[in-house]
């Protein structure tokens, strides 16, 4: 791995070494971030493959970190619509404009594939890192963002062509600093196998009492 994903990766050990790691807090009115949001989910085998290394990264830095890639929260996000508002419900005019354009958009997309590999790590957490495997795959953001038109342009492009999905947002202190490092470390190029999705979603954020989980607001079939 190398440029920005290996950069990030730095700043992520440089971070959690010097423990000035970025903490997160339960969505809230003046979080710039757990706003309604596009992703997939993966399938059944690949959820339970990111669980797996989810509690494995629970045992090293503390159970009160949010364990994001358990079953019911592990996900890839195609792209975030706005920061995090309350009350948002499937009869919001800017969800109902939004999932209008998600139908659209998953009817000119097949289901897609994605291999997940290599774990590196954040200023906020552990992530394992995603890479389309076939052509639906490397076109559905570009088609997602042609539906929405303006509603897509909150988030710019800082996700590029990257895809990963968080495995551990990091809550608190990290308990075994040298021992989550190596942890990592020793996993940069290990291989998750592939992830496959057949549905857009679109979902807001809610505090479960234990991590921040995606609520389904809208789900399409891709290439229904």
């Amino acid at each position: 791995m190398s440029g920005p994903v290996e950069s990030l990766h730095d700043r992520g050990r440089a971070a959690v070494l010097a423990g000035t790691e970025s903490v997160d807090v339960p969505p809230n009115p003046s979080s710039p971030r757990w706003g309604l949001s596009v992703l997939l989910r993966p399938d059944d085998d690949c959820a339970g493959r990111l669980a797996d290394q989810a509690a494995q990264l629970a045992a090293l830095a503390g159970p009160h970190h949010w364990q994001t890639g358990g079953r019911g929260a592990s996900h890839l996000t195609v792209c975030v619509l706005e920061p995090f508002r309350e009350g948002v419900t499937p009869d919001d005019p800017h969800v109902r404009r939004a999932a209008a354009a998600l139908s659209r958009a998953a009817a000119r997309s097949a289901p897609v594939q994605f291999r997940l590999s290599g774990l590196l790590l954040a200023p906020g957490g552990v992530l394992a890192g995603g890479t389309p495997i076939n052509p639906p795959a490397h076109r559905l953001r570009r088609i997602v963002a042609d539906e929405l038109g303006e509603a897509g342009r909150f988030e710019g492009s800082y996700r590029a062509d990257r895809w990963w999905s968080t495995l551990l947002h990091f809550a608190g202190p990290v308990l075994d600093r040298c021992g989550l490092l190596d942890w990592v470390d020793a996993r940069r190029t290990l291989d998750l196998g592939p992830l496959a999705a057949d549905r857009l979603e679109l979902v807001r954020y809610a505090y479960d009492g234990g991590r921040t989980v995606p609520v389904p607001l809208a789900s399409f079939p891709l290439g229904r």
